[in-house]
């Protein structure tokens, strides 16, 4: 982090045009709109366990088994019985599953670094934007670092899904909470491309004299 720092303060970078010299309003309200989808993510399920959902209660079994031997007395009932076995295999994976959001311990409880890291990313859009000034090189320090927060906002989401799909059971998922949070940090991330990509590197190593001993 500090030899990032160290490099944004030092590196030989110009803009490539001139910047448009007005406040970007519309990256605050990114920022903001970020913080808020990062909350909402928080407290939407981040994983569904349904292993509890796949072995049936006996009291259930037994129903089941009831409505099965009605079908065969009375094949008249059958597709209304099977309609029931459905219904009753449904409801009970359902009230079985077990969704963890952000800040439950429970799950990952990653929320809340979440929530930390896109209220920096916000409050790195104020002078991107150049509300606290229209300087050019400072502009470009500042969105590298939203840049920068919104990448790390991002990768919350995405190691989250990928450690899910490595090792977890089939049954158990990731949730809306997990890619809403990986959304957030794209959006803040691309909120500094357009300056970003006007800057060029003025000095490279061919510039260098090489030094004789």
């Amino acid at each position: 982090l500090v030899g990032s720092l160290l490099a944004l303060q030092t590196a030989p970078y110009s803009a490539f045009r001139p910047l448009d010299r007005i406040v970007g309003w519309g990256r605050m309200a990114t920022g903001i709109l970020a913080v808020v989808l990062v909350v909402v993510g928080g407290y939407s399920g981040w994983t569904f366990d349904e292993r509890g959902g796949t072995e049936l209660p006996p009291e259930l079994l037994e129903q089941m088994e009831i409505l099965r031997a009605e079908a065969e007395v009375n094949p008249a009932l059958a597709a209304t019985n099977t309609s029931k076995l459905t219904s009753i295999r449904n409801k009970f994976r359902k009230s079985a599953k077990v969704t963890t959001d952000g800040f439950s311990e429970e799950g990952g409880g990653l929320s809340k670094l979440a929530i930390v890291v896109s209220v920096i990313g916000a409050a790195l859009t104020v002078p991107a934007s150049g509300l606290l000034g229209l300087d050019e090189q400072r502009r470009w320090r500042w969105s590298a670092a939203v840049a920068g927060a919104g990448g790390g906002l991002a990768l919350i989401g995405i190691i989250w899904i990928a450690s899910l799909a490595r090792v977890s059971d089939l049954n158990v998922v990731t949730g809306a909470g997990a890619f809403l949070t990986m959304f957030a940090g794209a959006i803040l991330m691309v909120t500094s491309k357009k300056i970003l990509i006007e800057f060029r590197r003025n000095m490279t190593y061919d510039d260098v004299e090489a030094v004789t001993v």
